[in-house]
């Protein structure tokens, strides 16, 4: 720095900014979402054989137990996910073996915990569909639920995995520093998330609270898979992009 300059100080963008321009970002593959949800619930009510599909699941809830929400929860946020990841082509770098163990053990809790939490709701507020009910249940979790437990957890077990799996290398990836506040962790890591997360997905879970209770944690299942292809493809396509651009190299005006 010469004499007489002053030091270039760095803003930090506000992170309801950056979760404002994450759902922004997202609204295609949001309103795709709400349109399968939606979609999804509306063959429940109104064609003969997707209603017959779901109640044999309902059949098989009652015969496996609780286990099914360990196990389906996996297949659809863990196993799916990682197996279009890892056969992709396109992919700028393989995903490990170990992301599948992780992601395996994380939704097996988280199924078990949003299980739980769909029968808490049902105690709380009742198995109606009516649009109160509905309404209710949609701003315990959305505005509750999510901003307390989902976004949180789900913001540190996927920084984790990106860090290579350790404490330290998730601190350092996030701040430089090998100390975090929970404060600055928070507004800067999971804000953002849970502003996207509330803008894009409310329509999906609306139609969660629409189906009977023992169908929501399935629905739950195909809308998280649904979401997880459209961000790999989105995130895909953003790669094609970039490869492009370096291929052609600097274009002079």
């Amino acid at each position: 720095m010469g004499i007489g300059e002053k030091p270039v100080t760095i803003r930090r963008k506000p992170p309801w900014k950056s979760g404002v321009e994450a759902a922004w970002a997202n609204r295609w593959p949001g309103l795709a979402l709400a349109v399968f949800a939606l979609g999804m619930v509306g063959s429940y009510h109104f064609i003969d054989s997707v209603r017959a599909a779901f109640d044999r699941i309902t059949v098989l809830r009652e015969t496996v137990g609780w286990s099914y929400a360990l196990f389906s929860t996996v297949i659809f946020g863990a196993l799916i996910p990682w197996i279009v990841q890892r056969l992709r082509p396109s992919a700028l770098y393989p995903v490990p073996w170990s992301h599948l163990f992780f992601l395996s053990l994380f939704w097996a809790w988280k199924g078990v915990e949003v299980d739980l939490f769909y029968q808490f709701q049902a105690w709380l507020f009742g198995h109606g569909h009516d649009i109160a009910t509905v309404v209710k249940k949609i701003a315990f979790d959305m505005l509750v639920y999510v901003p307390l437990v989902a976004a949180p957890t789900t913001a540190w077990a996927y920084g984790w995995k990106d860090s290579h799996l350790t404490e330290k290398g998730y601190v350092r990836r996030n701040t430089g520093k090998l100390r975090l506040s929970f404060r600055h962790w928070y507004a800067y890591k999971v804000l953002p998330v849970l502003i996207s997360n509330i803008a894009v997905w409310t329509p999906a879970v609306a139609a969660i609270y629409m189906l009977p209770l023992a169908l929501q944690l399935p629905m739950q299942n195909l809308v998280l898979c649904f979401w997880s292809l459209l961000v790999m493809w989105q995130v895909r396509e953003v790669q094609k992009d970039i490869t492009a651009h370096t291929k052609a190299g600097p274009q002079s005006s």
